[in-house]
């Protein structure tokens, strides 16, 4: 019986080193608009060499999640590819469960919905408020460019 449970323990330690890897590349802090459903200025960021244009929206908050859309726009000359994704709650650290492959051609772009969990401000009706409460930095690891 105590080498079940021990066993188990081993296997959920397992999982969560698993669920969360360290970013060791490009950050880029986001700004948002003034408003809910409102976009913020574009943002450019050089990743694997190519420069992206980066703008985000709250899309919504509601208990401790803060939800939004992130815009990314090749405007290089390479195709980009990554693993990207916003950080966890002020930490250097990519949820791989919410992050997502990116893989952008030249001029063309993409919008994810991204979420940060666990993000709590409370008795805040204003959800921009809210929500910078856990700023929103989007990360991209392992990233590559080829023609």
């Amino acid at each position: 019986m105590k080498t079940k449970q021990v066993n188990i323990l081993i296997i959920l330690s397992l999982l969560c080193t698993l669920t969360v890897k360290t970013v060791k590349a490009q950050n880029l802090p986001l700004i948002l608009g003034d408003s809910v459903e409102v976009y913020g200025p574009f943002q450019q960021v050089v990743v694997a060499g190519e420069v992206l244009k980066v703008r985000t929206k709250l899309l919504r908050h509601w208990g401790t999640t803060c939800q939004y859309d992130v815009e990314i726009t090749n405007t290089g000359t390479k195709l980009v590819s990554a693993r990207t994704g916003l950080l966890m709650n002020n930490t250097n650290s990519l949820n791989i469960n919410t992050s997502v492959n990116l893989s952008l051609k030249p001029n063309y772009y993409v919008i994810y919905k991204l979420e940060i969990r666990e993000c709590l401000k409370r008795r805040e009706k204003n959800p921009i408020i809210s929500c910078m409460t856990c700023p929103p930095v989007l990360g991209f690891y392992q990233a590559s460019s080829k023609k």
